[in-house]
């Protein structure tokens, strides 16, 4: 799940992405930010919609690029795939998925633990701003 607030978030694009797109997207964020700093929930929800899209077909596209280069030879010998190229595209394929998918879980992990000691620097900010908590 994506968050979306602000510019900084806005800014988090595929690493693909040039930097004159990254900041496009940065000052159209920017554009539809309230007075609180927080974004257009539609907008919010319709850029990481977006960033989603274009994220996944990212990955597609690394993932089709490596599997290609590792399963299949350069120069092709048949029109169709030989039977080891069809199971080692395959097992890439699976491979690759899995990592993707276990990476996104401990970055969702590591992105709530971060969310909750943001949140208890917060409180602590509030409670005693003079002490170290």
């Amino acid at each position: 799940i994506l968050k979306v607030r602000g510019e900084a978030a806005a800014g988090i694009c595929v690493r693909n992405r040039g930097s004159e797109e990254r900041r496009g997207l940065r000052s159209e964020a920017g554009a539809e930010q309230h007075g609180d700093g927080d974004m257009d929930p539609m907008k919010a929800q319709q850029l990481a919609a977006e960033l989603e899209v274009e994220m996944m077909a990212d990955m597609y596209n690394r993932m089709t690029n490596a599997c290609h280069r590792k399963c299949v030879p350069p120069h092709y010998k048949e029109a169709e795939l030989t039977k080891g190229e069809s199971v080692c595209l395959d097992r890439c394929v699976a491979k690759y998925l899995d990592l993707h998918e276990r990476l996104g879980r401990k970055l969702t992990e590591l992105s709530v633990q971060d969310e909750e000691m943001m949140r208890k620097a917060a409180i602590c900010l509030k409670v005693s701003p003079a002490e170290n908590c």
